[in-house]
């Protein structure tokens, strides 16, 4: 994670994440979420448009998040804009069913003199280039294209791998049976 970027109003804060959000940095934000808890923040807002990658840690820490807001009769909300990576990792889990998205003019309202997340123009790019080169099924269908060519090559390394024991297997055979033929034992 390249940086956090904490806006606060009253009982309301947003955390602006910039970069990676993995196993890695999952337990900084957990750990800055939970210093706003104590602070008496209530209502949390996460910003994922600067995300580039989302993994399972991360997604761990944004249920914690929600768990905590929830316990203290809070909410927590994702921030209007999604990096692809983010959108599509919790579209895989089902978070997005779950994870409320607050709308821009909520957000301006909260938080006035926050700038309104956006996703970095890389990103939409390749978003946008991702959504053209596959069906309007938006990212599932490359999320399936991804899946699929890791089964092919794993498949690939299995049947690499069975057919080198069976020429070994056969090697160890063959070989036997032509030391049995030399020495004349079978007839």
């Amino acid at each position: 994670m390249n940086g956090v970027k904490v806006y606060e109003n009253h009982h309301v804060a947003m955390i602006a994440l910039t970069g990676r959000l993995d196993a890695f940095t999952a337990t900084q934000v957990r750990q800055l979420a939970d210093q706003l808890f104590a602070r008496g923040i209530t209502h949390i807002i996460i910003d994922l448009a600067q995300t580039p990658l989302l993994d399972s840690a991360g997604v761990a820490v944004l249920v914690y998040i929600f768990k905590r807001c929830r316990a203290i009769n809070g909410h927590m909300h994702l921030a209007p804009f999604l990096a692809p990576a983010a959108r599509r990792m919790l579209h895989l889990t089902r978070f997005e069913q779950i994870f409320a998205t607050i709308e821009a003019d909520a957000l301006t309202k909260l938080l006035p003199d926050v700038p309104l997340p956006r996703p970095q123009a890389n990103m939409r790019k390749q978003d946008a280039l991702r959504r053209a080169m596959t069906p309007q099924q938006g990212g599932s269908q490359l999320i399936i294209g991804d899946l699929m060519l890791t089964l092919v090559a794993t498949f690939k390394l299995r049947v690499a791998q069975q057919v080198q024991m069976a020429q070994h297997y056969l090697e160890t055979r063959y070989v036997g049976a032509i030391s049995l033929l030399e020495d004349g034992d079978l007839h």
